[in-house]
């Protein structure tokens, strides 16, 4: 069965504990959700926050502005990988962008 509209998916049964393939659907839910998230991906370029394709000082001044608050922050800016976007962020994409480092 094909799921098209809301109606059809209100009408699937409800998994309940006793259903033996309750973990199963699970792990491919999980695993679904990761593909998304990797497809949805695709394409972009690392440091690129506008969409044009290119990191440039747009992108960079996106950064800075995630770093203070003026806009919401996206955590693929987080190139030191610390688990926030923060002033060392802002300083590596500007490196990279003066060509102090190869990569973000």
């Amino acid at each position: 069965m094909t799921v098209t509209n809301q109606t059809d998916a209100d009408n699937l049964p409800n998994i309940t504990d006793s259903y033996a393939y309750k973990h199963t659907n699970e792990a491919v839910v999980h695993v679904n959700v990761e593909l998304a998230k990797g497809y949805h991906n695709l394409g972009k370029v690392k440091g690129d926050f506008n969409g044009d394709g290119i990191v440039d000082m747009d992108d960079a001044t996106m950064v800075a502005y995630m770093v203070i608050g003026r806009v919401p922050c996206d955590l693929n800016a987080d190139f030191n990988e610390n688990g926030r976007v923060d002033i060392g962020d802002a300083a590596k994409i500007a490196y990279y962008l003066a060509g102090k480092v190869d990569s973000l």
